[in-house]
């Protein structure tokens, strides 16, 4: 079972090159889940705050996915101008998102 364990942890990467970041937008949301681990007060991020963020990232680590994350990103309104500027440094981009507040548009 050690043996096993121990093989586990064997990743392709380690340390400063693993190739995947988390970038939070957002504290709060528009709904209050039990389970939520997200019970901040609303505290939106501007561009500059999620872009110097970013810029920290880069500097440690060499990153080819971003997962943008909060509380509930949607409500970020700098949201679509934070995406188009982890697109241009060609990132792939997830959100996570209740999804509550998409629509058609």
């Amino acid at each position: 079972m050690k043996r096993f364990l121990k093989n586990s942890y064997n990743l392709p990467w380690k340390y400063n090159d693993a190739p995947h970041a988390v970038l939070d937008v957002i504290r709060g949301c528009n709904i209050k889940c039990a389970a939520c681990y997200n019970n901040a007060e609303l505290k939106i991020k501007t561009f500059e705050e999620v872009k110097a963020d970013y810029e920290k990232i880069s500097k440690c680590r060499k990153v080819s996915a971003i997962s943008i994350v909060g509380g509930e990103p949607l409500l970020n309104k700098n949201l679509i101008e934070i995406i188009k500027f982890l697109k241009s440094q060609n990132l792939a981009v997830q959100l996570f998102t209740n999804a509550l507040l998409l629509n058609e548009e």
